[in-house]
């Protein structure tokens, strides 16, 4: 039986519909020579067809004796135009005596027999030849002829079925191949959307899909292109935006250091102090935009992945928890003993939290709880953090390059990160899948 989704082969196809040819045209050359036989069964009975045709044969014999004046004695010419009417025997009479007997050659063909060839009819015509007159006795195998002919008619239909079917299915799969060249044409001027016909089952069908295939997987590369190109454009901007302010104000105290506009050494001193925080701040932003390329260039083939416990993801949680708890955030975690694998290479998937965690040390509210939980749900560890946003005025705003490079590293391990902010409240959301 063929299976869904495996091609049915073109030459077993050719197979089953030339087997199925030669079967019907079999058939029907049975049909035709059944009803060619009844209806020559039904002919013969037939007493005065019979003596017409004899009676047509034996003016023809005339005929030809009288154009080419043959005597009665000339045996030679007579078993000539015997021999040349391949369905008639002939005796030829002298006053009651046989002169002549083409029946002896025909019974030597086909098996002695009392008495001339079977008929059912028998008649003495009179012949004229040039030195006498003479009665003949005229055999037709009018049956034979018949059959003969009912055999090549049926042959011929039988034949030209067979030629027909396969010829249609030839002209079927010839047709959908130009079908398939039209819209290949198609899409090579650029009509991308333009979708290719799949029908059928066999290895053009599996050609046209794989080429429509092909099709789809050129425009969602295209679309994430144009995406990743917005998305790059969108960075470029917002981060010209955050350097140039910084940058503006770094290169506005290195002027008044260098041209020695201070009043006095602790002046000095507060200007160098900016300088150096603003060149910090330009530092970390150039870190953020090489690790939002580099996270974004890494291509899933690229990563060395192997199967961690979940502990080996607590285990990163518990780092950071440790870390900020040291600077005086306070946590609320609910840590998942649950069995399962994760499928990650660890030092990128390590980045995710890195980000979290620094968005925490940036943008949270100290004195507010961070809450973290752990949970499986239906085969993937699910993982949640919420803080409150800190609400002062000079708080550093986000660019959001690592959320995108937390969503870019989840895509690459097939896992999914997304996040809500609804000015309060900051929470992410980690959903990546466990091998059992």
């Amino acid at each position: 039986m063929n299976k869904k989704g495996i091609p049915f082969k073109l030459s077993a196809q050719f197979t089953i519909v030339s087997l199925i040819a030669v079967f019907i045209a079999a058939c029907l050359f049975l049909i035709i020579n059944s009803i060619g036989t009844h209806m020559l069964q039904i002919k013969m009975q037939n007493t005065d067809y019979i003596e017409q045709c004899i009676s047509d044969k034996v003016e023809e014999f005339q005929s030809y004796i009288t154009d080419n004046d043959i005597r009665s004695d000339d045996f030679e010419s007579i078993n000539a135009w015997v021999t040349g009417e391949s369905n008639v025997t002939l005796v030829i009479y002298d006053n009651g005596k046989a002169i002549f007997d083409s029946t002896v050659s025909w019974r030597q063909n086909h098996g002695i027999e009392d008495g001339p060839p079977p008929n059912n009819y028998r008649k003495l015509y009179s012949v004229s030849f040039a030195d006498k007159d003479v009665e003949v006795e005229l055999f037709m195998l009018i049956e034979f002829k018949f059959r003969a002919l009912i055999t090549n008619i049926a042959i011929v239909i039988s034949l030209l079925t067979f030629i027909m079917i396969l010829t249609t299915f030839i002209r079927h799969k010839v047709k959908y191949i130009t079908l398939l060249e039209k819209e290949v044409n198609i899409l090579e001027g650029g009509d991308l959307n333009y979708r290719l016909t799949v029908k059928g089952n066999d290895e053009f069908t599996y050609l046209a899909k794989s080429i429509d295939n092909m099709r789809a997987s050129i425009i969602e590369r295209q679309k994430e292109e144009a995406q990743a190109r917005d998305a790059n454009h969108k960075l470029v901007t917002a981060m010209s935006h955050d350097l140039r302010t910084p940058l503006t104000i770094l290169i506005g105290l290195l002027e008044i250091i260098d041209g020695k506009k201070y009043s006095n050494e602790q002046e000095l001193e507060t200007y160098i102090t900016k300088s150096k925080n603003k060149a910090y701040q330009i530092k970390e932003l150039s870190d953020q935009i090489f690790e939002y390329f580099f996270a974004f260039d890494m291509k899933e083939s690229e990563l060395n992945r192997e199967y961690y416990g979940i502990d080996v993801i607590n285990t990163m949680i518990e780092d950071y928890i440790f870390s900020l708890s040291e600077k005086g955030y306070i946590f609320k975690y609910n840590s998942c003993e649950g069995k399962g694998q994760v499928y990650i290479d660890v030092k990128v998937f390590g980045r995710v939290f890195s980000n979290i965690f620094s968005n925490i040390l940036k943008y949270a509210d100290k004195d507010k709880p961070i809450v973290i939980g752990s949970s499986i749900d239906s085969g993937f560890l699910k993982i949640e953090v919420s803080n409150t946003v800190l609400q002062k005025s000079h708080k550093e705003e986000s660019t959001n390059i690592g959320i995108e490079v937390c969503k870019n590293i989840l895509q690459q391990h097939n896992g999914e990160f997304y996040y809500t902010n609804d000015g309060k409240t900051f929470s992410v959301f980690i959903r990546l899948k466990l091998i059992n």
